[in-house]
């Protein structure tokens, strides 16, 4: 990697990309994608109780900031419901389901490895 404070950066991105569903989508993804990793290196009760209270947490504080953000405008409230995403998703990473964003790149879709064809097992 280099780094250059002169560099100058353009980034483009993907009409389809710049809608609300598709940061909701994400926040899920990555809340969901974290977990599983995480699970993935270390089954010890201890880490699955600390996710599941970080992804309950984030759950909760998506929710309490959605009622103020509702008076703050659009871009606070898709913060505040990614949030409420990142810790869904961080939940359901936690139960075993993985979210297979490329495989239904149009929905996605949350299943257990051991549900999936083989070609898509993890």
């Amino acid at each position: 990697m280099i780094w250059s404070q002169q560099a100058i950066v353009v980034e483009s991105i993907p009409a389809e990309r710049a809608n609300f569903a598709w940061l909701l989508r994400r926040g899920y993804q990555w809340g969901n994608s974290w977990s599983f990793c995480e699970l993935s290196l270390d089954h010890r009760f201890r880490v699955r109780a600390l996710r599941f209270l970080k992804g309950s947490g984030h759950v909760l504080k998506g929710l309490a900031s959605a009622g103020v953000s509702l008076f703050a405008g659009k871009a606070a409230l898709a913060r505040s419901l990614q949030t409420v995403c990142l810790g869904l998703g961080m939940l359901t990473g936690l139960a075993g389901y993985k979210f297979l964003s490329y495989q239904f790149p149009s929905i996605g879709l949350a299943t257990k490895p051991t549900d999936c064809p083989e070609h898509v097992k993890v």
